[in-house]
């Protein structure tokens, strides 16, 4: 999980700072404030992330001790319905879906 590296990875993405981070057997749990520009507008955003790398496994969702520039907003993301990834079990490797 290279967080720092996030801003030249992705385009849009101003700057990506972690705030907090653990570990607790194994699994790793990072807090980071990311910054995103696109037409002319500028949001900061708060991520909670979930490492496992012994289960080759990452979760993330926004932290919701934190006021996201997205919650004030209402924004939800638009994300195709694709049938392996609505699957309630993600946590098994992707391949372990495909015929």
């Amino acid at each position: 999980m290279d967080l720092k590296q996030y801003p030249k990875m992705v385009d849009g993405v101003e700057s990506c700072v972690t705030y907090s981070s653990n570990e607790v057997a194994g699994v790793q749990t990072v807090k980071s404030a990311y910054e995103v520009s696109s037409c002319g507008m500028r949001l900061k955003y708060f991520m909670q992330h979930k490492y496992d790398p012994a289960a080759r496994c990452m979760t993330f969702h926004l932290d919701y001790d934190r006021r996201s520039d997205v919650q004030a907003l209402g924004l939800k993301p638009n994300i195709p319905h694709h049938p392996i990834l609505a699957r309630r079990n993600h946590s098994r490797p992707i391949a372990d879906h495909l015929p």
